[in-house]
């Protein structure tokens, strides 16, 4: 017998998510029929706020969620992952009996693909390109992984100084910095 479970995607610019296809896939392999929605606030007409209330009403089992909603998502949810205590922003909620619990897989995938592949960042000087959601917790990874410093490139300089500004207030270091690109 086949399990039925509705999982969704909440973010802008999603339509070319490949998301939908992978969970439907990794659901048949699991004998588990899966329902992706993607859940654009724009184009379903209600802010994240109603979006967000939608996704709880609607008894969706789980949820990713991408730009720009991470930190907006992170002040809604039972915290239950240290680095989103850290960062302030979660990538998937789960459904539990006590509402939706956050966390933020971004560091741990960084942290797997690093083991996985044999690299050390304990000592290391490292460059970070990008600022948005997923740098954070990349950031907030190679700071306590040890790094000797973190140099932050980003298209808009502003933002490379704003990470690197929460990355050394979160580790109580001067390790991050923002560079000119």
């Amino acid at each position: 017998m086949t399990a039925d479970i509705r999982l969704g995607l909440i973010g802008d610019n999603i339509l070319a998510s490949q998301s939908p296809r992978l969970h439907r896939l990794a659901g048949s392999q699991n004998g588990v029929r899966v329902t992706y929605d993607r859940l654009i606030p724009a184009r379903m007409q209600m802010p994240f706020d109603a979006l967000f209330a939608h996704v709880a009403e609607s008894g969706y089992r789980a949820v990713n969620v991408t730009y720009p909603y991470k930190e907006r998502a992170a002040a809604k949810v039972t915290v239950d992952d240290p680095l989103v205590r850290a960062i302030g922003a979660v990538n998937t909620l789960v459904r539990t009996e006590a509402g939706y619990k956050g966390y933020n897989t971004d560091g741990a995938g960084l942290k797997r693909a690093f083991a996985e592949a044999g690299i050390r960042t304990e000592g290391e000087h490292c460059l970070l390109i990008g600022a948005g959601g997923a740098a954070k917790a990349a950031a907030y990874v190679l700071a306590k992984g040890g790094a000797a410093d973190i140099h932050i490139l980003n298209r808009n300089e502003t933002r490379a100084r704003e990470l690197a500004d929460c990355i050394n207030t979160l580790t109580g270091s001067g390790l991050a910095e923002a560079l000119p690109l």
